[in-house]
């Protein structure tokens, strides 16, 4: 389900990468099924508007990425670092055990790197990052 900030609610679910639109639920309450659980297209066709299809479609976007693992959010890890120009997540403190090292983040994955108490690569490279670090935090707000 994707809630949206006008009150309404659209109910789908992803068949093998099709989403189906099982209802729209209005800012007002009211509910439009949608029988025979068309896909998005088909929910367009039928007059559902454009921006909750888009809407659906931007949160289906991140749930698959997020079941794309392993991964961690930034906020579950300490000392964080940000590009001044742009805000990205640009290193953190490596969560491995005893592995000291603040790891630089390339395309969203701690970059490769050796644990120094074990002489080896840690376990921890290469794994994601999830940003979920809020932009008031950014500025020192």
């Amino acid at each position: 389900m994707t809630r949206f900030d006008g009150g309404q609610a659209v109910r789908w679910f992803d068949d093998f990468g099709v989403l189906r639109l099982v209802s729209v639920a209005a800012g007002n309450g009211t509910v439009r099924e949608f029988p025979g659980l068309p896909s998005l297209a088909g929910g367009l066709a039928l007059g559902m508007p454009a921006d909750l299809i888009q809407g659906v479609m931007s949160h289906w976007a991140s749930a698959r990425e997020l079941s794309r693992g392993p991964w961690i959010y930034a906020s579950q890890t300490t000392v964080l670092t940000f590009e001044p120009s742009d805000g990205s997540l640009r290193s953190v403190d490596c969560p491995g055990a005893a592995c000291l090292v603040r790891a630089r983040i390339t395309e969203g994955r701690l970059v490769r790197h050796e644990n120094p108490t074990t002489f080896a690569e840690c376990g921890w490279s290469g794994i994601r990052i999830v940003d979920d670090v809020a932009t008031p935090i950014r500025r020192g707000a």
